[in-house]
């Protein structure tokens, strides 16, 4: 709609006739056309800072899921501990990956519209989101590696203790 508005606002001619006065619309013309671009670069920050928000909560959730993952417990205590954490890992983890994806989305919307602003920089925003895929060495892999991983290393840890 934004893109519409914005060719309908270039159509317009830089002069009008008004009965048999010439009224210059070039700076009128000129002031729309930045007031789109405004508009334009203003939603690209807002989708960033959305999605910089969105994908703070699932970089934590995975930071924090494969360290404790990566433990090592040997007391009855730690097993058990160790066990309910494993379970809220689990638990949590589809609608992590699913607010994972909604950020992956949300990158490539404003990667395919950023190009034509200078308001922003997305290249930040796509480094640190970019070992999120599904590939062996992504995030989610590793987190659903450990997981398996971890199972093991309980029941193990079971029959020693």
């Amino acid at each position: 709609a934004l893109k519409a508005k914005r060719k309908e606002a270039e159509r317009l001619p830089d002069f009008e006739r008004v009965d048999c006065v010439r009224v210059n619309l070039r700076e009128f013309n000129s002031a729309v056309s930045e007031q789109f671009q405004r508009l334009h670069d203003m939603l690209l920050v807002g989708l960033r800072n959305n999605i910089i928000k969105a994908f703070k909560p699932v970089d934590t959730f995975l930071s924090d899921s494969i360290a404790a993952l990566k433990t090592t417990p040997s007391t009855i205590e730690e097993i058990t501990e160790a066990q309910g954490k494993w379970k809220e890992i689990e638990t949590n983890k589809e609608s992590m990956r699913d607010e994972s994806r909604k950020c992956e989305e949300k990158l490539e919307l404003l990667l395919a519209h950023a190009t034509s602003s200078n308001a922003i920089d997305p290249s930040d925003l796509a480094a640190q989101m970019s070992n999120l895929d599904n590939s062996e060495d992504s995030r989610w892999f590793n987190l659903d590696y450990e997981l398996a991983a971890f199972s093991e290393l309980i029941e193990k840890q079971k029959a020693r203790a």
